[in-house]
């Protein structure tokens, strides 16, 4: 079962912790440890299914426009379980479950 991540806020404290000391940052717990490998550990491996690429379209005046597109593998997505949220980085709790 995944941990929940610390908070965004949490993160950016841990982030910026000083071994020296001199900060009032308290070093991460070993549940905040779990619950960030097992994030990075989820991550390891994957392949993206999807890319935004960029192309040239005409609209309805005959004008060329640029236009971005998402270039995706269509088994990739039927694959994915229905209710599945993509994020393009890794969810904190503010941002999402």
């Amino acid at each position: 079962m995944l941990q929940k991540l610390p908070s965004k806020d949490r993160l950016a404290e841990l982030a910026a912790f000083n071994t020296a000391g001199t900060d009032n940052a308290q070093p991460a717990t070993m549940d905040e440890w779990k619950a960030m490998a097992e994030a990075l550990l989820s991550l390891v491996g994957k392949e993206a299914f999807g890319e935004v690429v960029f192309g040239i379209e005409r609209d309805e005046s005959d004008e060329l426009t640029n236009q971005k597109y998402i270039d995706y593998s269509l088994d990739a997505i039927e694959a994915l379980p229905v209710g599945t949220k993509l994020y393009a980085v890794i969810p904190t709790p503010a941002q999402g479950s």
